[in-house]
């Protein structure tokens, strides 16, 4: 059990590093891209008391389809 929990994680973890360390680099390789989105969440934020919540970022489409 151990040993197929560690497993699991290592393989999770090296698939989620992986595909956030892309998704950076191609949104700082496209500036308009990183621009349009860094502009909606800073005007969810501004909209919002700050706080961000589930039902704010569902709202969000070119948050929702880079990630």
């Amino acid at each position: 059990m151990v040993s197929n929990g560690f497993i699991a994680i290592v393989a999770g973890s090296d698939t989620t590093a992986t595909t956030i360390s892309n998704c950076f680099y191609y949104l700082l390789s496209n500036r308009e891209y990183y621009t349009r989105l860094r502009e909606e969440v800073d005007k969810a934020i501004l909209r919002d008391d700050g706080n961000l919540d589930s039902s704010i970022l569902q709202g969000l489409p070119l948050l929702n389809a880079v990630m």
